[in-house]
Order: C-alpha cells, then sequence, then structure tokens
C-alpha cells in the first residue's frame, strides 16, 4: 500500500515537472507582452491579457506546492545545519514584499529573542514560515496589519505571526492543516491557493520535533504559532 502511495507521488512530481516549464515561459511571454516589448497594447487587450497572467499565475502556484507536496510525501531526509532563525524570518517578509505593497499591508517585526540559532533544514523551514507568512498575506485585508513576534527561552524559538484579516469559520479549524483543504470564506476572498501550504508547513515543522497551532476568529484575523526546538532534536516519522 506504501509502495502504491509513493509511486502516485513520484507520478504526480514527474507530471508537475513536465508542467513547470511550459507555464513558466508562458509567463514569460505574458509578461513581455504587458510591458510593452511587442508594441502598445490597447485597453481590452491588455484587461484579456492580465486575466490569462492571472490565472497562469494560479497554475505556477499549484504546480510549486504538488512539487512541495512530492517531496513531502515520502519520508525526506533532513540537511540539519545552524540556522539563524531572525534573518530566516526576514527574508522571508522580504519575499513577499511586493504583494504586501500592492495591498498597502503595513509590517510590524518585534525580535525578542535572545538565542536566534536553530539546528534545522534551512531550504525546508523556510517554506514552512513562508507557507504560513503567505496566508497571512493572501487573507489580510487592503491597508492591514500584519505582526511577527519572535522570542525564544534555552530549549526553543517561538515565531508568533498575526493577521487581521478574513480569519476562519468554526466549522473549518478542525481541519485547516488537511491535505488539499480550503475553507469557504479562503476561496471567496482568494482564487489562487492550493490548500496545501499549511499541510506542508505542519509536515516540516513537527519533523523538526515542533508544534505549530492557531486561534482564529472569522472576520478578525488568525494567529499562528510555531516553536522550533533548538538543538534540532527530530521526531522522525
Amino acid at each position: 500500500m506504501k509502495a502504491d502511495e509513493n509511486q502516485k507521488r513520484d507520478f504526480v512530481a514527474l507530471a508537475v515537472h513536465k508542467l513547470k516549464t511550459p507555464i513558466s515561459s508562458i509567463k514569460l511571454s505574458l509578461e513581455m507582452l504587458l510591458e510593452g516589448d511587442f508594441g502598445e497594447l490597447s485597453l481590452e487587450e491588455r484587461k484579456v491579457i492580465e486575466r490569462i497572467h492571472q490565472r497562469n499565475e494560479v497554475l505556477i502556484y499549484l504546480v510549486n506546492d504538488l512539487l512541495n507536496l512530492a517531496q513531502i510525501g515520502n519520508k525526506y531526509p533532513l540537511s540539519l545545519v545552524p540556522v539563524n532563525f531572525k534573518r530566516l524570518v526576514k527574508l522571508v517578509i522580504n519575499t513577499d514584499e511586493e504583494e504586501m505593497q500592492k495591498k498597502a499591508i503595513s509590517i510590524r517585526f518585534e525580535d525578542k529573542a535572545v538565542i536566534s540559532d536553530v539546528i534545522a533544514d534551512k531550504e525546508k523551514m523556510f517554506l514552512a514560515v513562508q507557507n504560513i507568512f503567505d496566508n497571512a498575506v493572501k487573507y489580510s485585508n487592503v491597508g492591514g496589519e500584519i505582526i511577527v513576534v519572535l522570542e525564544s527561552d534555552t530549549e526553543s524559538i517561538r515565531l508568533k505571526i498575526q493577521d487581521f484579516g478574513i480569519g476562519i469559520i468554526d466549522s473549518d479549524k478542525e481541519k485547516l492543516f488537511t491535505e488539499f483543504f480550503r475553507g469557504k470564506n479562503a476561496k471567496e476572498a482568494q482564487l489562487m491557493g492550493s490548500g496545501l501550504g499549511l499541510f506542508i508547513a505542519k509536515d516540516i515543522i513537527e519533523k523538526h520535533g515542533g508544534r505549530i497551532w492557531f486561534e482564529s476568529k472569522e472576520g478578525r484575523g488568525t494567529t499562528f504559532f510555531v516553536v522550533i526546538p533548538i538543538n534540532g532534536e527530530l521526531r522522525q516519522k
């Protein structure tokens, strides 16, 4: 049964890899058109191309999540090294800077951590934090605020990411970390999404021996909490 599951995941990974190149090429071509590389566009032409570009971005988002899922589905090894968690979080925030500017979202970063270094897989931990922070950006209201707080003690480093956006419906809360799940209000608020980001983040964090949970009220925002052990003790599945 496990072998069948791995074969399915390998097939998905292969199929998605084949899709990635053409949709990336489409993205580049559309951006060249929008930037006027082939001449000025009429207002109607620009609207049509922008709609195609938006749909293509959704495909790229889904492809990236499926690639991550294919890797997460197998018992992947962690390449553990000392990681400056404060720098990692700042890099995640900077990665989303353009999207935050589009929505006029302000960011408040409170660094209260005495210890910043943890033993972790830098690439996978970046992905986990990015998936959580991306959600805060996606589901924040225009002109909203995101608060990021970093704390530590001798055993762990703690991250809090708080937004004041759409929140999570009570009936959806127990399914939030489920593979491919998206809440009803999330679908209505944001076209782009696969329902894999938080599933992947939870898997990575727990493989580092950490914990993730959240508090949320519909219409008032969501706060995610992450605790990562500093010494890199793992609870591999």
